[in-house]
């Protein structure tokens, strides 16, 4: 099967009926204002093959890098058949600047990008008057707790906070070091260093919270420690240097 990519992203959704349900339900589809529709953006250079074609340019897809037991669509105008190569694997360092370079940007249900898919404004029109939080989240604008993590490690690290929660090894709470991860229930924080902790969470977007304040609540939140940095070549001074 032929491989697509796409520069700027694909967003995979799992109805082919998205476009309806964004007209319906005005982008947001639950109480807390989260377009449940959309599973996940793929990064560029993170293909998808075409299961079936369907009406008005909506494909079903797949692919290895959100493999899950989901069917999922999007639109063939968001992608090419131009093969983007992969970013290098990065060092802990390098993926720790990038983290912190996305403090500031807001949450979206599914975002994976660092930036917005415009794209959807052209193709899938609204039919009402947007205001801007509306609009932001009509070009699929912002980032969650996964795939924030998902990001700086260019596709490195599983996509979903569920599969995060098997992923690498267990670890202490009293031996956390840079991009460790904290898990709860549906949701990852990132160790950035022995002070810090970085996330993405609803109503606040991407935030960097003091460590210690993050662990007091630990007896109550059922937290998980995982590490996954020996899959890198750890920079052991890194936390020393922080």
């Amino acid at each position: 099967m032929e491989s697509y990519y796409s520069e700027k992203g694909v967003p995979l959704f799992n109805t082919s009926q998205f476009y309806s349900l964004m007209l319906e339900k005005g982008v947001g589809c639950d109480k807390h204002g989260h377009f449940r529709a959309l599973e996940t953006i793929l990064l560029p250079h993170q293909p998808f093959q075409i299961v079936k074609y369907m009406d008005h340019n909506i494909i079903e897809v797949k692919s290895d890098h959100y493999d899950y037991d989901i069917q999922l669509f999007t639109d063939i105008r968001f992608s090419s058949k131009k093969r983007i190569n992969p970013p290098p694997l990065t060092s802990i360092t390098q993926v720790l600047d990038l983290l912190k370079k996305q403090v500031g940007r807001r949450y979206l249900w599914g975002g994976t990008v660092n930036s917005p898919i415009n794209q959807m404004l052209k193709l899938y029109p609204p039919r009402f008057e947007l205001n801007n939080y509306k609009k932001q989240q009509w070009i699929l604008n912002g980032i969650d707790c996964s795939g924030l993590l998902h990001f700086a490690t260019s596709g490195f690290t599983p996509r979903n906070s569920s599969k995060l929660r098997t992923y690498g090894i267990e670890i202490d709470e009293g031996n956390l070091k840079p991009l460790d991860l904290i898990l709860e229930p549906n949701h990852v924080m990132i160790v950035i260093d022995n002070k810090k902790v970085i996330q993405s969470k609803e109503n606040r977007g991407v935030f960097i919270e003091d460590l210690s304040v993050r662990l007091s609540y630990s007896k109550n939140r059922n937290y998980e420690y995982r590490r996954f940095t020996h899959l890198f070549d750890y920079d052991s001074t890194y936390l020393q240097k922080s």
